[in-house]
């Protein structure tokens, strides 16, 4: 039974009605000969209803940069000039392409091909293909539909791209297990693609996934990089610990985060973490250090035992072995410092404790708490898990949820004149702001006269 209902035609935008035109124009105007299809994702986008601006032109009888400049020199359209993307097949990426943008829409052109690979070696030799030739060598038949740009057709030479996007499959144009070891990135684009479509994965990739060997080649073939930009993707959907669950289930831990899952974190233990996680106010938290918190939960508070430094693994995991950006390993590095802190420390209910420990946690102070909480639960430690929610109630009654952004309204010049040491100018400026925030002063000579009680001797 069809599950989604897909537009009859490719409804086109001004600007694609341009380029495209453009396109037909050209190859009609000089007799190229040439058959322009768009493949891949914005077929599959557009037969959904969904927006897509970037556009992967495949061309039958020339190299993707000839016919570029050929577009470039003939275009009526505002055009960047051309970036050329060489072939790296041994990193998965396999196609030289021509790059440009036409009235700010990115563009790619590419030679239709086919590669075939040797056992002894993963470096594929690359010869000029047709259009079912390209799309059986591609991840998944959903991205295998072909938009006819000289006939305005859509074209499906596997006989499977069509009936699987009506369905909401996610299928593998040839066997999985071939395709997988042919291009081990293939198996995270598979769960990719599931989580943002919300699509079934077939019994065949399972029980591909069952195999060693693509483990293997997950592990030591795929860049680092590659495998941080799937991973970067899957937390960004909604279904992202539907995915990451299969990785515990199929033993896929460690060809992603080059470490070894703990026996003690099981697919129900995982549940418990998903479970109490979906419970939690979205608008509270951010929903992408969440989704990948659910599969590194297992390594909350360790350390790298590998650099001299202290590090903790998780930062280790994400910033080396995934190659997230700076901005959010350096979150996940604050949130373990959070969590040990938090760990170290007994929580009761008085005021300045209270303030003090907002003070600390800072920015992240709301997800370190909530990321505790669920790890409590998920090794069902209750009764922590009790003393945390209620810090957070506190946090709230006490309207201290931004009080880690306050800054001090006296400075060093005055203590300067109080002839203070500067070993104790941080501790001061500190208990400043916390007599300002429990006393709701916006004077600095009120918060002065507290100072200096509490240092007589000024």
């Amino acid at each position: 039974m069809e599950k989604y209902k897909l537009n009859k035609k490719i409804v086109l935008n001004e600007k694609e009605k341009l380029l495209f035109d453009d396109i037909k124009s050209l190859i009609t105007s000089k007799n190229l000969g040439i058959t322009p299809r768009v493949a891949g994702g914005w077929v599959r986008d557009k037969l959904l209803n969904l927006d897509n601006y970037d556009i992967d032109i495949t061309l039958d009888t020339v190299s993707g940069y000839e016919f570029a400049i050929l577009f470039k020199e003939n275009s009526h359209e505002k055009t960047s000039s051309i970036g050329l993307i060489k072939m790296n097949p041994e990193k998965s990426k396999h196609l030289e392409t021509a790059t440009m943008f036409v009235n700010g829409m990115s563009i790619d052109f590419l030679q239709l091909r086919t590669e075939k690979y040797l056992d002894s070696s993963r470096i594929p030799t690359v010869v000029v293909g047709n259009p079912t030739e390209d799309s059986f060598r591609r991840d998944i038949t959903i991205n295998t539909l072909f938009y006819n740009i000289m006939t305005d057709e859509i074209e499906d030479f596997t006989k499977m791209g069509l009936n699987d996007l009506k369905l909401g499959i996610i299928r593998t144009p040839l066997d999985p297990l071939k395709t997988f070891i042919d291009d081990p990135l293939r198996i995270l684009r598979v769960f990719r693609f599931s989580c943002a479509y919300g699509f079934e994965i077939t019994k065949e990739i399972f029980a591909a996934l069952e195999n060693k060997e693509i483990k293997h080649c997950l592990k030591d073939k795929v860049s680092n990089e590659r495998i941080g930009i799937e991973i970067k993707k899957i937390i960004s959907t909604k279904n992202a610990c539907k995915v990451f669950r299969h990785f515990i289930v199929y033993d896929l831990f460690e060809s992603v985060f080059k470490y070894k899952k703990p026996e003690n974190y099981t697919p129900e233990q995982f549940d418990l973490y998903t479970e109490n996680f979906h419970k939690i106010d979205e608008k509270e938290i951010d929903l992408e250090i969440f989704r990948i918190y659910s599969i590194l939960i297992c390594f909350c508070g360790m350390l790298d035992s590998t650099e001299r430094k202290k590090t903790y693994l998780n930062y280790t995991i994400t910033k080396i072995h995934l190659k997230f950006d700076n901005v959010f390993t350096r979150r996940i590095d604050k949130i373990e410092k959070n969590i040990e802190y938090l760990m170290e420390r007994n929580i009761y209910d008085e005021k300045l404790e209270i303030l003090r420990i907002v003070r600390f946690l800072g920015d992240e102070w709301i997800n370190s708490i909530y990321i505790y909480i669920l790890m409590c639960k998920t090794y069902k430690e209750a009764s922590r898990a009790r003393e945390l929610e209620k810090l957070i109630n506190l946090i709230k009654e006490y309207g201290f949820q931004y009080a880690h952004q306050t800054k001090p309204i006296i400075n060093g010049n005055i203590l300067k004149v109080l002839n203070i040491k500067n070993t104790m100018f941080s501790k001061i400026i500190e208990e400043s702001v916390e007599i300002q925030i429990l006393n709701n002063l916006t004077n600095p000579e009120e918060v002065l006269d507290e100072i200096k009680k509490r240092y007589t001797r000024f």
